[in-house]
């Protein structure tokens, strides 16, 4: 089968979404299936590996997101990719700026667009990245979001959900019949190789492995370490998103420290590390803790239990679906921090071998979501939509794109120009240079879906703002 697939993130940024998107195309390709990776890059430049083909967009940003400079150039060489490929399904894990492009070739083609849903759909900007946009978010309003989504939904023509939790909330926006349960892959047998440590010797080791975020809820964790013995080591392992967050954290730390005299468990933050180091850092630890608000499907659960770990947490989305009292225990989100301890230790406190056989429950728990498995389920649905495809006359392209971009853009895009534009727009806002090119880069995204789906309206329909900026340019 041919598949095109549409990345926000480059490869190992962008969270979960981000390694889901990459490592699903990898798989893909690995089965002998012919894909296309679209994705940000430092330049636009096509890459082939065997049944791989990475094609890189030229895009600004500062490492955790990465804003495409989309171009005619740039689309024309996204369209001739994707015309040379002729994919039978597009594919994408969000509604950024290339995956919308996506979303515009397959309309055009009538081919199928499916989107992996990774998020709550009644809760659009409680997740993703929404901790790095801080400085943009007078622009992005819960209702502008939900709007957005909503356009993208109507020309979709699937959706898939990674579990039950999922699936109720996009029928809470009105999505059910063209909506498949698919979990999140993970390289399951790769986890499975880590060894279990000595559950008998004194020193404990706990783990959370994942951005170091408010929703994420780190700080209860440190709370609970007041409640645990001096040989118990909590170890965050994750990038932070938010300085003050961060800052928060410490603090509490050496204040736990010092009105227990240092009598209470310890808790190390080791920072980020590459997604190839996660195994053997679970493989030291004796046990994942989580206290996060909201979490759809977290790999980094699914990746403890692949290893080994027994879990403990508070209730969410993916603690409620894999955890119970074989693998580990499930909490309500309003226990107290010296009740989750106690949990902790009960666990870590078992007869060697009922710990190991809760270990032997914990792979067994996912085992069955290795992407060999996963890709074939995927694949499975991709078959069932072409068996449906609609075969009518393909759409003229170019005659959706003609009437948004202004007649000065139709070439390559001087950044320079355009800056200076986007801060005479948001005149009252003080916004640097490095953030006038993100929000560059977010309008010339959000232009891709006015392409797409108001053209016959016209521009006047949009918010008022979009349709200023775009005067401004025309000026």
């Amino acid at each position: 089968m041919k598949i095109a697939i549409f990345a926000s993130f480059s490869q190992g940024k962008g969270g979960g979404v981000g390694r889901v998107t990459h490592e699903l195309a990898e798989a893909m390709s690995s089965k002998g299936h012919s894909v296309l990776l679209v994705q940000p890059g430092r330049k636009t430049v096509i890459e082939q590996t065997n049944n791989l083909k990475k094609l890189y967009i030229k895009s600004i940003g500062n490492g955790d997101i990465d804003l495409p400079l989309l171009t005619i150039k740039n689309i024309k060489t996204v369209f001739k990719a994707l015309d040379d490929l002729s994919p039978d399904i597009v594919h994408v894990h969000d509604q950024g700026s290339l995956p919308m492009l996506g979303l515009g070739w397959a309309k055009s083609t009538r081919t199928p667009f499916i989107m992996t849903i990774h998020i709550l759909a009644t809760k659009i900007t409680d997740f993703g990245m929404s901790d790095v946009f801080k400085k943009l978010k007078f622009m992005v309003t819960p209702k502008i979001a939900l709007l957005y989504s909503n356009t993208v939904y109507k020309n979709t023509d699937a959706f898939i959900v990674l579990n039950d939790a999922a699936e109720k909330e996009m029928a809470k926006v009105g999505y059910s019949d063209n909506v498949y349960k698919i979990p999140n892959g993970r390289n399951i047998k790769v986890f499975n190789q880590c060894s279990i440590p000595d559950v008998e010797k004194k020193d404990k080791t706990l783990i959370f492995t994942g951005h170091l975020t408010a929703r994420k809820n780190q700080d209860y964790l440190i709370d609970v370490m007041k409640y645990l013995p001096d040989n118990y080591n909590l170890l965050l392992v994750g990038k932070h998103l938010d300085e003050d967050y961060l800052s928060q954290m410490k603090l509490k730390i050496e204040n736990n420290l010092r009105e227990s005299s240092n009598r209470c468990g310890k808790v190390s933050i080791m920072g980020e590390v590459g997604f190839s180091k996660i195994p053997k850092v679970l493989e030291k630890s004796h046990l994942f803790v989580s206290a996060s608000k909201m979490e759809v499907q977290s790999l980094a659960v699914i990746e403890a239990l692949a290893s080994g770990k027994p879990v403990v947490g508070l209730s969410n989305e993916t603690i409620d679906e894999l955890i119970d009292d074989s693998v580990g225990k499930r909490l309500d989100k309003d226990t107290r921090p010296k009740e989750f301890a106690h949990e902790v230790e009960r666990i870590l406190n078992l007869p060697k071998d009922k710990y190991l056989n809760m270990c032997a429950n914990c792979r067994e728990r996912v085992s069955n979501l290795d992407w060999s498995v996963i890709v074939d389920r995927t694949v499975e649905l991709y078959s069932s939509l072409l068996r449906e495809k609609d075969n009518t006359k393909n759409k003229d392209r170019w005659e959706i794109l003609k009437d948004i971009f202004p007649k000065d853009l139709n070439s390559e895009v001087d950044i320079k120009v355009i800056s200076k534009s986007v801060a005479l727009f948001f005149k009252g806002h003080r916004v640097g240079l490095k953030w006038r090119r993100f929000v560059v880069g977010s309008f010339i995204g959000t232009a891709i879906i006015i392409m797409l789906f108001f053209a016959e309206q016209g521009v006047e329909k949009i918010d008022n703002r979009l349709s200023k900026f775009f005067e401004i340019l025309d000026s």
